[in-house]
């Protein structure tokens, strides 16, 4: 399966000199974002365009299936269907939301899904259309997307973090005793990100299950192990594994300060 990962940048236009440029005079920033998904096949563009016009240029390896992105926030024409679900939010809020619906459709428009508003259910979760899945994050600077065709995807999940938000005093409510011990083992230099990286996989976790059982999983109701470098593992705590368990969490490590996991269930 080919899946794309895809770093945009919305205040302008890069060209193939302009990338290969980023890519030379940016190697841990830029190639973190492409090398470190382990078995997910990588998107390195030939091109890149206006994300907020909605273009994401075809890559060297076709994402036919799963599009995964990651964007600044930035303000933007909303959906007005969309609008009507987040009119009466904050404006930090409206933008946040309405950055990861222009990301989303951009995505899906890439996948060649026709257009369609996003609109958010009661619970305050995204309402896919019924032909793809997707999953949407978002946090101080970033917002991430995934958008999949459900033929091809039977979830998803993404989410974003800045390294250093989860602090030790929040471990007890986040973390198992196993979990704390392996954090509490690390470097001071590595806790941050580590932490953060755990903390982020499970939301991960969360927002792949949600939509296939509908039910709410707590922080400790799971458990995230290091599989290596690129990958984590996740486990119930109580009860048997089900299909949701199973599957891989992709570590995207996007820069000093940021970090992301991906996880994917095929249909």
């Amino acid at each position: 399966m080919a899946i794309w990962v895809v770093l945009v940048r919305y205040e302008g236009i890069f060209h193939i000199l302009d990338l290969f440029n980023l890519l030379m005079n940016n190697l841990d920033y830029a190639f973190a974002r492409f090398f470190h998904l382990g078995s997910l096949s990588f998107l390195f563009q030939k091109r890149l365009c206006h994300l907020i016009l909605g273009r994401i240029a075809a890559g060297l390896i076709p994402g036919e299936n799963l599009i995964v992105a990651f964007c600044w926030r930035h303000s933007g024409d909303p959906h007005p269907e969309e609008w009507e679900d987040i009119a009466a939010a904050a404006p930090a809020r409206q933008q946040e939301f309405v950055a990861g619906r222009l990301l989303a459709r951009a995505l899906g428009e890439t996948l060649g899904l026709p257009p369609a508003p996003l609109r958010r259910a009661e619970d305050r979760s995204p309402v896919w259309p019924s032909d793809r899945t997707g999953s949407l994050s978002h946090c101080d600077t970033l917002c991430a997307a995934a958008v999949g065709k459900r033929s091809a995807i039977q979830s998803v999940g993404v989410d974003v973090e800045t390294i250093g938000r989860v602090e030790p005093k929040l471990w007890p409510t986040l973390f198992t005793e196993r979990e704390a011990d392996y954090l509490s083992s690390l470097t001071p230099e590595a806790i941050a990100f580590e932490a953060t990286l755990f903390f982020s996989a499970k939301e991960s976790f969360y927002k792949c299950q949600y939509p296939l059982t509908q039910e709410w999983v707590g922080f400790q109701d799971v458990e995230v192990a290091r599989t290596n470098e690129a990958l984590l593992t996740v486990a119930p705590t109580n009860g048997a594994a089900q299909a949701w368990h199973a599957a891989p969490i992709h570590t995207v490590e996007m820069s000093e300060s940021h970090v992301a996991t991906v996880m994917l269930l095929p249909a």
